[in-house]
């Protein structure tokens, strides 16, 4: 992260920008889909997909 006065800035990796796409359509299909789409998302990036600013 990168601290400019009382703001934090954060960055997204691709790795983690990859992972929220596909989360959201995840969460936005309706369910007869969605079921189907579950076992294609890899939920144990979910905490590993940001890194600072540099």
């Amino acid at each position: 992260s990168r601290q400019e006065g009382k703001w934090t800035y954060y960055q997204i990796s691709e790795k983690g920008s990859a992972y929220a796409i596909a989360l959201f359509k995840e969460l936005t299909t309706p369910n007869a889909v969605r079921e189907e789409t579950i076992a294609a998302i890899d939920k144990s990036h979910l905490n590993d997909g940001f890194k600072t600013a540099e």
